[in-house]
Formats: structure tokens, sequence, C-alpha cells
């Protein structure tokens, strides 16, 4: 099963909600440009996990006073919802759809958001709507 890491923008929203885990890959983002990218800490052959949320940790770099330069962790979809589950008691999920016809025919798949019991809106991906979720989950902090 393929792990999903989550966006740029749900990355930049735990940063700020105190996300504090160790993980592989984070984004780095450059003021400068407006443009960010995905990066894997390794030494050689060894994947090193460090919390990019960290200051100690974090990639920044700042001129004349300026931010220009900033990293985030980017830990999967799971590992932010377990950590939103078992440290702020927010339940992050999604309920799966797949409707019939009166031909029996099966129609595409559609995913609900739900945020502590409140259902929001469907998607027609798993991961857009887990995303949905978990964006939902970090604003209410």
């Amino acid at each position: 099963m393929k792990e999903d890491l989550i966006t740029f923008e749900t990355a930049k929203l735990a940063k700020q909600k105190e996300f504090d885990v160790e993980v592989e890959f984070y984004y780095t983002y450059e003021q400068v440009r407006d443009s960010f990218s995905i990066k894997r800490d390794f030494n050689y052959s060894e994947v090193i996990s460090k919390n990019h949320n960290n200051k100690k940790e974090s990639h920044e770099v700042w001129t004349d006073g300026v931010r220009i330069y900033n990293s985030y962790s980017s830990p999967t979809q799971s590992l932010l919802q377990k950590w939103l589950r078992e440290t702020k008691d927010i339940h992050a999920e999604v309920l799966s759809h797949k409707y019939k016809t009166k031909e029996l025919r099966a129609v595409p798949r559609s995913y609900q958001s739900i945020v502590d019991g409140d259902y929001f809106e469907s998607f027609d991906s798993h991961y857009e709507a887990v995303e949905n979720s978990l964006t939902r989950s970090l604003k209410k902090l």
C-alpha cells in the first residue's frame, strides 16, 4: 500500500500547529521565488529522520532580517492522522461511498471527509478526502 505525503499547504499548517514528529521527507520554500520543493534526508545509503519543524533542525536562511528559505516536515497522511488522534484527540477520517444504479452497475466511488463525527463534502479520490480531513482538523486547533 502506497503511503501518501501531505501537501505543502498542509505541511505549513501542521508546522503552525506544532507538529513535532521526525520524518524522512520535508518541503523547502524559497520566499524570493515563491516556490517549494520536496526533499528527503539521507546520508549515502541510510535514510535520516528529522523534525524539520524544530528550529534547531530546520533549514532556515535569513538575509537582512527576511526569511528567504524555510523547511516544513512532510509526514505521510496516516502519520499526521495518528498525531492528531494521539496528541490532540481529533479524529480525521474518510467514509467511502459506492453507489449502485437501478441496473446494478457500479458508479465510481466517492469519499467523504469526516472530522470528529462532522461530515463534510465528498471527493473523487481518497487522497483528496483525507487531505481535506487533515486540514480541517488542523484548523480546529
